[in-house]
């Protein structure tokens, strides 16, 4: 256990690598509806 003032990791969202995964997902699969 951490000291409360240390930021939760488990918490923390990478966004680079989920805006990363949200492109390639947008790419590979385009809503052509």
């Amino acid at each position: 256990m951490g000291p409360p003032s240390a930021p939760p990791c488990r918490l923390h969202v990478p966004w680079k690598e989920v805006l990363l995964t949200a492109s390639l997902l947008t790419f590979w699969n385009p809503p052509t509806t």
